[in-house]
């Protein structure tokens, strides 16, 4: 009387060379849901320990290429999924360092590549220069090893320039000597808890501009009565619209967390609500949860509407505060940045949230162990979004007709326009209330301000 199905199956896919690659297989059975193991093969040969229904190559080399399935182990007998086909394009193209950044009040620049350098190269700090500083430590961090932590001899001065030279790409390639300018973030990292008790290690936070972010942390959870990990954020009044990308979290807990959050407060028992993107190796399952009352213990949604599992490094997730008169916050998921999936709302319990709130990146291992290490999280394209602004003006209407599209608005505000939530948002100059531009491929998305 049991059956077994195979609902998921690996797909083909093209990666660079040093590049990462991950692979899903899933499958259901009645009438006792996950009674089912996974073993992975390559070329038909079993891959010794890739056991788990995600099958993930953190460095991909040319060896690698070639055809993968999954033997689905069922009690009504063994399952074989669809073969998946991985394709390797050798790197042969230079790396480029493409920003930098850096958090005010902090001893730290973050510079990104365009792909994964050898920390061979990218960890000596005579390949940086850096106006005024000296650089006497660099740490390649996350898992996609593109991003490098810049320790100074001070805080950087203002209008400081990296400069990256002798850095190479896991083949060789070396990078074009690139001088850029330091971008100053806009978000203040802190302490959720109690730096040397829970969380018992100290977390820090990297910037390394164009939305990027590090955040390194301990902590017990975000959960429960009280919130303890690091987090960077900034003051936000009014109605907005926040997206980030998580590009990869690691950690010692199933429940590691990397979040995007709102909190009326930066104390760690205050109310808030909170996306959260688990680690590949735990959980793996994106969940929403809130604290209704200070002091209170956090709820979430139930186990079987989580959603996973989170496809890194394009986990892209979204909450949006549509209106300051109300405590709703909704929150949507996508893989691209374009295209976004409803996810779950939630109306914060209580009293009126503040106009102002506060809303940043939030890490907790959820181990606060002294002898385990830090959990990691990076992100991009962090962005926050006025809803509604221009002085009270709103969008009344977007219609189109004959391939026109026509947008029309309330007050004086000036009507914006992007391909992308995440921006780039660009003026388009018309205030008017009345605005018409032929209908363009893909996405187009509409404020005013």
């Amino acid at each position: 009387g049991k059956e077994a199905e195979i609902t998921l199956h690996p797909e083909s896919q093209s990666v660079d060379q040093f590049g990462s690659v991950s692979f899903t297989v899933d499958a259901t059975t009645s009438p006792d849901a996950g009674q089912f193991s996974v073993q992975w093969r390559h070329g038909g040969v079993e891959i010794p320990g890739a056991t788990g229904t995600i099958l993930s190559i953190p460095i991909v080399d040319l060896a690698d290429a070639g055809e993968y399935d999954a033997l689905v182990y069922t009690l009504v007998g063994a399952l074989v999924s669809n073969p998946a086909t991985l394709n390797v394009v050798a790197d042969e193209e230079a790396p480029t360092f493409d920003s930098a950044g850096t958090l005010p009040g902090t001893s730290l620049i973050g510079v990104r590549f365009s792909e994964r350098v050898n920390p061979a190269t990218a960890q000596l700090g005579a390949n940086y220069t850096i106006t005024d500083r000296f650089v006497f430590g660099a740490q390649v961090m996350g898992t996609e090893g593109r991003v490098v932590k810049l320790t100074l001899n001070g805080p950087p001065v203002p209008g400081t320039t990296v400069t990256v030279e002798d850095v190479t790409d896991m083949a060789g390639n070396p990078v074009v000597p690139t001088t850029l300018p330091a971008e100053v973030s806009d978000l203040t990292p802190t302490v959720l808890g109690t730096e040397g008790d829970n969380p018992v290690l100290t977390g820090s936070a990297l910037h390394y501009g164009l939305g990027g972010y590090v955040v390194e942390a301990s902590g017990s959870d975000f959960w429960g009565a009280f919130d303890a990990g690091h987090m960077v954020y900034k003051d936000v009044s009014g109605a907005f619209d926040t997206v980030v990308r998580v590009r990869s979290l690691e950690g010692p807990d199933s429940w590691t967390k990397a979040t995007l959050m709102i909190r009326e407060g930066l104390a760690a028992d205050a109310r808030h609500v909170a996306l959260v993107a688990t680690t590949t190796g735990g959980q793996n399952i994106y969940n929403y949860q809130w604290r209704d009352a200070t002091g209170g213990n956090a709820g979430s949604i139930d186990g079987g509407d989580r959603l996973g599992p989170v496809p890194y490094p394009n986990a892209w997730m979204r909450l949006v505060r549509p209106d300051p008169a109300s405590n709703l916050i909704s929150s949507y998921l996508s893989t691209d940045g374009v295209e976004w999936t409803p996810y779950f709302d939630h109306t914060v319990g209580g009293d009126l949230l503040p106009d102002t709130v506060q809303v940043g990146l939030a890490v907790t291992s959820h181990n606060n162990s002294p002898d385990v290490e830090l959990a990691e999280s990076v992100y991009d394209s962090f962005s926050v979004a006025p809803l509604g602004g221009g002085g009270g003006s709103q969008i009344t209407s977007i219609t189109v007709d004959a391939g026109i599209v026509t947008v029309n608005w309330t007050g004086d505000g000036e009507l914006y326009a992007a391909p992308s939530v995440a921006g780039p948002w660009e003026a388009t100059g018309e205030t008017d209330g009345d605005y018409s531009e032929p209908v363009l491929a893909g996405p187009r998305y509409y404020q005013v301000r």
